[in-house]
């Protein structure tokens, strides 16, 4: 197995050359932590078909640090000093204030009774104006221009009982509903 090293002191499996079974994982891992003289941490990604080499790696004392749909990521620390930092611990949420002389752009709430602002959650490796941009336009068939961010909303106990951080945006409609 390749590692790549990070800035942090730190170490990742380069996921394109994890071996083939569970029992090459364990050896080559054990090789590995026996080499790192300095090294603080070692990050491994275990994708989902890789799912049997989860059981080898907690009993080598990696830990969970966040998923994705077709990833995990575990952590090892190598060092009694060392600090994992935080996995992503809010969820990111995204939606404009519209408006069109005396007219607000809303949505019927399809949970609560009423309307909201059009909006959702920001994708993985999505940018604030792109996801703006996409859910206004699957909500309600507009278009818009992002503007800027005009307040910020902090709520407890989300979707999953995270926070959510929820970013109001002024924007910009370039096209009225398709």
């Amino acid at each position: 197995m390749r590692v790549i090293t990070n800035r942090y002191d730190g170490v990742t499996v380069d996921i394109d050359t994890l071996p083939s079974s569970s029992a090459e994982l364990e050896r080559e891992i054990v090789e590995l932590i026996e080499s790192f003289n300095n090294k603080k941490l070692l990050w491994i990604k275990i994708p989902i078909e890789n799912a049997d080499f989860i059981p080898v790696l907690t009993n080598l004392d990696f830990e969970f640090h966040h998923c994705y749909s077709d990833s995990l990521m575990l952590v090892k620390k190598l060092s009694q000093e060392s600090i994992i930092p935080l996995a992503e611990t809010h969820a990111v949420g995204v939606g404009p204030i519209v408006c069109n002389g005396d007219q607000l752009l809303v949505v019927k709430d399809r949970i609560a009774n009423g309307y909201k602002l059009p909006g959702g959650y920001i994708n993985t490796n999505e940018t604030i104006k792109d996801a703006l941009k996409r859910e206004v336009f699957e909500e309600t068939g507009v278009k818009v221009e992002f503007e800027s961010i005009a307040n910020i909303g902090h709520f407890m106990n989300g979707q999953f009982g995270e926070p959510n951080l929820y970013l109001v945006c002024t924007a910009k409609a370039t096209t009225k509903k398709s």
